[in-house]
């Protein structure tokens, strides 16, 4: 496994709301993550793994300012996403993150290879047919390439959001309870599709779940309660 630092997360802290309806979802959170790793971040519903994700994936950002003066730092590959402007970070997160959702995300008026591909056509580029011919193969799901969602099962329908997060080949891959809303044979199925992408893909993968038995897929889990992260 590469020793190279993908994620470096120092001193962050997330509060909602002022006064008596003040939460703090995440208290003073510091941890780094390898390149090509496997990450699950397990804790109950309300313990701030979701509000960490959304961070990482530079969606939310954190307080700015601690009583202790110190200040919160997020760096994936090296860039501190926190001194990027709107702009600049919107590019950012486009090039070189993937997402998957609980919910899958699809758009139903697209096919599955039309929902792969969008990630790339929003960036302007041009899908190669042969990589997504080969990714869907991977998936198993080339039969679907045709099929909107409302045609497809929800393993599909998880399984092309798992190729929409890797066809542009983002260096970081955040999944939201992925296999949430699936059976559990299907689940299982998506934590090691999951595996096989940071081994396939060189990718490094941030999973957030409350199921330990999916956590078990990842190369090293880190716990979260209250809002603290616990390594």
């Amino acid at each position: 496994m590469d020793q190279e630092i993908m994620i470096n997360v120092q001193n962050i802290k997330r509060t909602y709301g002022k006064g008596h309806g003040k939460t703090e979802a995440l208290k003073n959170c510091s941890f780094s993550i390898r390149k090509g790793e496997f990450v699950a971040i397990v804790g109950k519903s309300g313990s701030g793994k979701s509000t960490l994700l959304r961070i990482l994936g530079t969606i939310d950002r954190p307080d700015q300012v601690y009583g202790t003066g110190e200040k919160p730092v997020v760096e994936i590959e090296h860039k501190d996403v926190l001194k990027l402007g709107d702009a600049e970070l919107s590019a950012f997160r486009r090039r070189r993150i993937g997402f998957i959702f609980q919910d899958y995300n699809l758009f139903p008026e697209f096919t599955a290879a039309e929902n792969i591909i969008l990630p790339l056509h929003l960036d302007k580029k041009e899908a190669d047919k042969q990589r997504l011919k080969v990714l869907m193969e991977s998936l198993g799901i080339y039969e679907c390439r045709d099929k909107f969602p409302q045609e497809m099962s929800g393993g599909e329908q998880q399984r092309t959001a798992v190729a929409r997060a890797l066809i542009h080949e983002p260096a970081l891959v955040l999944a939201d309870e992925p296999t949430g809303n699936l059976d559990m044979e299907n689940a299982l199925e998506v934590a090691v599709l999951l595996k096989k992408a940071v081994q396939n893909y060189k990718q490094t993968i941030v999973m957030v779940t409350h199921d330990r038995q999916m956590a078990e897929y990842a190369d090293r889990i880190i716990s979260i309660e209250d809002g603290v992260v616990r390594i």
